[in-house]
């Protein structure tokens, strides 16, 4: 007989964490800092940045063949934002 392949659609799933959170690079500066700002919610330092926009170039490359737009989901604090 004959063997019948079906291909099913896959779908590819990124978990990415946010990167270096300023807070945790600096905390003596944080301490200072966080009486003004919301101190639940640090942003990126410097090196958490570069971090960040080097995946978001790589998912780039990996998604640019891609047929449809990615869905994305995230929290809301500004580190994942940045």
């Amino acid at each position: 007989g004959k063997s019948i392949c079906v291909l099913m659609p896959t779908h590819v799933i990124y978990l990415i964490r946010h990167g270096s959170r300023f807070d945790y690079a600096n905390p003596e500066m944080w301490k200072s800092l966080a009486e003004s700002v919301l101190a639940t919610d640090p942003p990126l330092c410097d090196y958490g940045l570069k971090q960040a926009n080097l995946c978001a170039a790589w998912v780039a490359e990996d998604l640019k063949n891609e047929s449809c737009p990615p869905t994305i989901r995230s929290s809301l604090y500004w580190r994942v934002i940045q």
